[in-house]
């Protein structure tokens, strides 16, 4: 691809009236890729999240932080008593770990409470919710969220994750 688009350049600045004829191909390049990409399948980029379910959340926040010398990433009030919380190993590191509430699981799902939470994160969640219903994968419906679009899943053993795109 670099030296397609650096002869594109070239031909470009030496022929000016060309300019929008090699645009309009490098257009119709990506487009051809990305519909390929799209067609082949979907990819699970990475683990996101793992969530830890906590009795007390300021006191696993503390704990993360100043004992494990963990980053705080991201921290959102939830409602009165809790809120979203994730650390990580650093600033830069992508996977976090939740501090979520125990009471709160426990009101929403209580069996989720009996280990940990993976959340995986993918850049296409359309093209991956596909592709696992045609494989078989015991998947629940897709959720439009105003923070992002996800899914659950279970493995062969009934074990629940959830899968997230990540834009």
């Amino acid at each position: 691809m670099y030296i397609r688009s650096r002869g594109a350049y070239e031909l470009m600045h030496e022929n000016p009236p060309c300019a929008s004829i090699v645009i309009d191909e490098m257009v119709k390049l990506f487009l051809i890729k990305d519909i390929t990409l799209k067609e082949l399948s979907f990819r699970i980029n990475k683990i996101g999240k793992v969530t830890v379910y906590v009795n007390d959340q300021e006191q696993a926040k503390d704990f993360w932080l100043n004992k494990v010398s963990f980053a705080l990433k991201f921290e959102q009030a939830m409602g009165l008593n809790m809120s979203w919380i994730e650390v990580g190993p650093s600033d830069e590191e992508f996977t976090t770990l939740v501090l979520y509430s125990i009471s709160a699981m426990e009101q929403q799902n209580p069996p989720a409470v009996s280990h940990p939470s993976i959340l995986f994160s993918t850049t296409d969640i359309e093209s991956a919710y596909e592709k696992m219903n045609q494989n078989g994968v015991e998947v629940d419906e897709l959720q439009r969220m105003p923070f992002g679009t996800m899914f659950t899943f279970k493995d062969q053993d009934g074990n629940t994750y959830l899968l997230r795109e990540d834009k």
